[in-house]
């Protein structure tokens, strides 16, 4: 909220509405993310008996300079989507591998494979010719990466690196983002962000080139 509204009642006016339509749809409570350097908004929601679950940090990197390069380990490649559509069911198979990993909603998405396309495939802002898939041997797909694309037409937003528990710590994670920089920024985009939700280490964006932005504190809380 601006500034100068602020203190007046709206933000509770507006919470009010929201929670009568919660209640209607039978839920308990809200779940929101507070920019981790507002401490109006900050103490707003402590106020209100939200408490922190996590944290989610924000990383840039500016495709218009040198983009790292990561190859993926001997014996595999980087496909893509729109060059391997048969691939889609393998990569499910992965998603519900490591999905659950991340816990909440996100945890979720994977239960069916049409939840799962939806979630994943089925923005219209993902750009299939950019979703990397890391392929092993007979058609084995070791995992996928996304992002879409944001609004400006020039920045794209990372959104899921999924890499199957058998082929982790082999650099497959940095050869499919890397592979997706890379034809990014071929494709004209100028900005790649990304948000770890994860306890994934600082040296795995550092590596890519990417710089920490800013972070958010996630609340979960009761209806008011």
């Amino acid at each position: 909220m601006r500034a100068g509204l602020r203190g007046r009642g709206v933000g509770t006016a507006l919470l009010a509405v929201l929670a009568e339509g919660a209640r209607a749809q039978a839920k308990v409570g809200f779940e929101c993310s507070v920019l981790a350097s507002d401490a109006h908004s900050l103490g707003y929601v402590e106020r209100r008996g939200y408490e922190e679950i996590r944290r989610v940090d924000q990383w840039t990197l500016d495709l218009t300079g040198e983009v790292p390069r990561h190859d993926p380990p001997t014996g595999v490649e980087i496909g893509w989507l729109a060059e391997r559509p048969d691939l889609m069911n393998a990569m499910y198979d992965v998603a519900t591998e490591t999905y659950p990993e991340f816990g909440g909603w996100i945890g979720r998405q994977a239960d069916t494979i049409e939840d799962w396309i939806v979630y994943e495939l089925g923005n219209p802002a993902l750009p299939v010719e950019l979703t990397s898939i890391a392929v092993a041997g007979d058609n084995q797909v070791a995992g996928f990466s996304t992002f879409i694309r944001l609004p400006d037409g020039r920045t794209a937003s990372h959104r899921m690196v999924a890499v199957a528990h058998a082929w982790r710590g082999r650099g497959i994670a940095r050869a499919l983002v890397s592979a997706q920089l890379h034809e990014a920024k071929g494709a004209g985009y100028e900005q790649m962000v990304v948000w770890r939700r994860s306890a994934a280490p600082d040296r795995a964006f550092t590596r890519l080139g990417f710089e920490r932005g800013h972070a958010w504190i996630v609340f979960q809380g009761p209806l008011p």
